[in-house]
């Protein structure tokens, strides 16, 4: 029998909830589980976080035995809970989206690793949304624009991880979107899924990204440039700038975005084309563009989103980056923004 939850008042960390198996799954699955929670009494302490028992309908994170109820399995990913499968026959095992599973026999290192990889899961994805949450309590009226960065932050947080290799799986509520690579380089989907996110009707700041544990993307779906995904994040986000954007700075383009997979609308090309020839203010971008605020704001946040943009501070000095297109004189303007509609097939 599994040892029951004890509560811990100060400081609690995440929940987690051991299922004891069914008397039919057998005397192998009932000893894994019984391995599992030793193991997990005897690494309090050396975890980066403080873990406590709960039930499952309290808990973060749900170990279950082999051969658990896949539709019980289906409600608490529903909910957002992350279940971990012990696994004693590897022939017969079944994995699922966003779903750990850890062998039988395992040794101590092996489920350490495995509480330390839920610790990264439970913090880094959940870190723009907490702040978010605790923004919103002070001022109730921030929450349209605190949750509308959340998919671009969790995009900014793979940049920077070393999941380079690994999947993940964009999921808005029960629903799998799509697939994305932990480079942020590629992602998989449905060719209905990807006109609804460019056209709007399905909104980014709704989808969860969610590690795949290793499964593959599913083969229906097709591949698709990740810096797609990055611009409608970024140009869906908001009508204000980015948080790390100052108003009063000036912005340059470090190198063009794949415009061929983006296609977007030639306004935003001469958006993306002034800023290639010398560093620009908002205001400026404006005024040299015939753009209004919203569309000039929202394509410096695609831009942003998609990691093209150098800012310059105010006072500082602009520094010629690597990689970078030379700016052009302004009597070849034009002549440029011709060439670059033809390049995309936009017409003269």
């Amino acid at each position: 029998m599994i040892s029951q939850p004890i509560l811990i008042a100060d400081k609690p960390g995440p929940r987690i909830a051991l299922v004891d198996p069914a008397p039919s799954a057998g005397k192998q699955a009932a000893t894994a589980m019984q391995l599992f929670d030793s193991m997990f009494w005897a690494f309090q302490g050396l975890t980066q976080l403080r873990w406590t028992k709960s039930a499952p309908l309290m808990a973060d994170v749900i170990v279950v035995p082999q051969g658990f109820s896949r539709e019980q399995l289906m409600t608490w990913n529903a909910h957002a809970k992350i279940v971990v499968e012990i696994i004693v026959d590897a022939a017969h095992a079944v994995a699922e989206s966003g779903q750990y599973m850890l062998n039988y026999p395992f040794k101590a290192r092996e489920a350490l690793d495995l509480l330390a990889q839920l610790e990264v899961r439970l913090t880094t994805f959940s870190d723009a949304a907490a702040a978010g949450r605790a923004r919103r309590q002070v001022n109730a009226t921030d929450q349209a624009g605190e949750d509308s960065w959340q998919f671009v932050e969790s995009l900014r947080t793979l940049d920077c991880s070393p999941w380079q290799k690994a999947w993940f799986v964009g999921q808005r509520r029960d629903e799998s979107l799509f697939w994305l690579s932990g480079d942020c380089a590629t992602y998989f989907t449905a060719p209905s899924t990807a006109k609804a996110i460019r056209s709007g009707d399905i909104q980014l700041s709704e989808v969860v990204l969610i590690p795949a544990n290793g499964a593959k993307p599913d083969p229906v779906f097709r591949a698709r440039s990740g810096i797609e995904l990055r611009w409608f994040a970024g140009c869906q986000a908001g009508e204000e700038l980015a948080s790390w954007l100052p108003p009063t700075a000036q912005f340059r383009l470090t190198r063009w975005p794949d415009f061929k997979a983006i296609l977007p609308a030639p306004s935003q090309v001469r958006i993306a084309a002034a800023l290639n020839i010398e560093p620009i203010s908002l205001a400026q971008l404006m005024q040299r563009t015939d753009s209004s605020l919203a569309e000039a704001t929202r394509t410096l946040n695609a831009l942003a989103a998609c990691n093209v943009i150098s800012v310059i501070e105010s006072g500082s000095v602009a520094k010629e980056l690597p990689g970078s297109t030379s700016a052009l004189p302004r009597k070849r303007v034009a002549a440029f923004f011709h060439d670059i509609r033809q390049r995309l097939g936009l017409g003269a």
